[in-house]
C-alpha cells in the first residue's frame, strides 16, 4: 500500500471509514479541509495531498490516483451513474477496505483522524453547492477567477 504515497492512502481510507462519498468533487473538499484544519492545528502532514485551484475550487490529481489504487488493491469501490450532468462517482469501502479503514485510523495522529471526522459529519450529506460556496468564501485563492 505504498505507491501513491502511504499518508494519502490512510487518509482517503479513514475518510471512507465513515460512509461513502458522493462525488469526486466532495472527496476533494473533504480531504482539503481535513488536511487544512489538521495543519492549523499544527499537525505536519510531509507526504500529504497536493491541492491546486480548479473549476470548483481544490482539486489534486493524487486523490484520483490513490482511489484507483485503491480500487485496485480491492479497498475501495467506485459507482459511476450516468446524469444529465455527466458521470456522478460514489466511493466506498468494500469488506476488506473497512478492514483497513479502522488500521489506518490506528496509524494516523488522532487530530487528522478527529478532522476528517469532523469534515465528514459536517459536509458529507450537505448539498455540494453549499460545501463549494463554503470553500470559496473561506479560501477565495481557490476560487476560480
Amino acid at each position: 500500500m505504498e505507491e501513491a504515497g502511504g499518508l494519502k492512502k490512510l487518509m482517503v481510507l479513514a475518510l471512507l471509514g465513515n460512509g461513502p462519498v458522493q462525488g469526486r468533487t466532495r472527496m476533494m473538499k473533504l480531504l482539503f479541509l481535513a488536511q487544512d484544519r489538521a495543519r492549523k492545528r499544527g499537525i505536519e502532514l510531509d507526504g500529504g495531498f497536493e491541492f491546486i485551484p480548479y473549476r470548483f475550487g481544490p482539486w489534486s490529481y493524487e486523490v484520483l490516483m490513490v482511489l484507483e489504487e485503491l480500487q485496485q488493491e480491492g479497498l475501495v469501490e467506485e459507482e459511476v451513474e450516468e446524469t444529465s450532468y455527466g458521470p456522478r462517482f460514489r466511493y466506498f469501502l468494500t469488506r476488506r477496505g473497512r478492514e483497513e479503514a479502522e488500521k489506518a485510523r490506528q496509524k494516523l495522529p488522532p487530530e487528522i483522524v478527529e478532522e476528517l471526522d469532523r469534515v465528514y459529519r459536517e459536509w458529507a450529506q450537505r448539498r455540494l453547492i453549499e460545501l463549494i460556496a463554503y470553500i470559496y468564501k473561506k479560501y477565495p485563492d481557490y476560487a476560480p477567477a
